[in-house]
C-alpha cells in the first residue's frame, strides 16, 4: 500500500493528452476527420461504490461533442473511451481512470492481395490518471473528463 501511495504522489500531473503534436498542415485534416460522429464508451471498473457518476461522465463526452455539432452514433468509425478502475482500500477509495480518442485504422505497409486488412483502432489522444480519495472518487473522475474534453474542444476550435 505504501508503494501505491508514493506512486500516487509521484505520477506526473501533465496531461498527456497532447493534441498540439499535429502539426500545422496536417491539422485540418485530423480536424475534418474527427467532426465524424462518436460511440462515446465509459466502462466503470470500480468497486466499493467508489465511484457513482457514471452517467455524469457520459455527459461530460457527449455534451462538448453536441456543442461542436458532432453527432453520436453507434456505426461509427472514431471513439472516445473512459475506463475507470478502482475500489476500497485501507477505508480509502483508490482508483486509476485512462480516456482516449480513438479512430478506426488500416494497418499501413503490409500486403493483403485476397484478403481485407484487419482493422485497428489508432489512438490520437490519450490521457490517464490516479486518485486517491477517503469517500468517492465522483467529482475527481468527473473533472479529469471535463479537462480532456475541454483539450479535445479546444483542438478542435483551434486555427
Amino acid at each position: 500500500m505504501r508503494i501505491l501511495l508514493t506512486l500516487m504522489f509521484l505520477w506526473p500531473a501533465a496531461s498527456l493528452a497532447d493534441f498540439t503534436r499535429y502539426y500545422p498542415d496536417t491539422k485540418p485534416f485530423l480536424q475534418e476527420d474527427l467532426r465524424l460522429p462518436y460511440l462515446p464508451l465509459v466502462d466503470d471498473l470500480v468497486t466499493g461504490l467508489c465511484w457513482t457518476n457514471v452517467d455524469e461522465a457520459r455527459e461530460a463526452i457527449w455534451r462538448p461533442l453536441s456543442d461542436l455539432g458532432i453527432e453520436t452514433a453507434r456505426a461509427t468509425g472514431n471513439y472516445i473511451e473512459l475506463i475507470v478502475k478502482g475500489g476500497r482500500q485501507n477505508e480509502k477509495c483508490v482508483g486509476h481512470a485512462s480516456i482516449k480518442l480513438l479512430v478506426d485504422a488500416y494497418p499501413a505497409g503490409a500486403a493483403y492481395s485476397d484478403k481485407k486488412p484487419p482493422l485497428l483502432r489508432a489512438i490520437i489522444a490519450e490521457d490517464s490518471q490516479l486518485f486517491l480519495s477517503v469517500d468517492t472518487l465522483n467529482s475527481a473522475v468527473l473533472d479529469f473528463t471535463k479537462k480532456f474534453m475541454a483539450e479535445f474542444v479546444a483542438f478542435m476550435t483551434s486555427d
